[in-house]
């Protein structure tokens, strides 16, 4: 399990990101005081699986990079644009950034 979890499926911090085929990173999740109340799986025709996790949490942060708007670099990565949401506070940020 990892540290600063336990076994109700709690966590007081969780970072969660997803690489490029290159293995640069493009998006970023972290959530604060995160639960997850419910998890299923479902089967395709095509013999794969859905997993599907459904969270709640009181603040989350999210960050994320286009690919490709410059010309001169379609591969490139732009800089993150940043979004937060601080469920108790009321507080959230708008997306800053191109």
């Amino acid at each position: 399990m990892p540290p600063g979890s336990d076994t109700r499926g709690h966590a007081r911090t969780r970072d969660l990101t997803r690489p490029a085929a290159l293995g640069e990173v493009y998006f970023k999740i972290h959530m604060e005081e995160a639960f997850i109340t419910k998890v299923t799986q479902k089967a395709a025709e095509d013999g794969g699986v859905q997993q599907t996790v459904e969270m709640v949490f009181e603040t989350i942060y999210i960050d994320y990079a286009k690919q490709g708007t410059d010309k001169n670099n379609p591969g490139n990565l732009d800089a993150f644009v940043s979004y937060d949401w601080g469920i108790p506070a009321g507080k959230a940020s708008p997306a800053t950034g191109a």
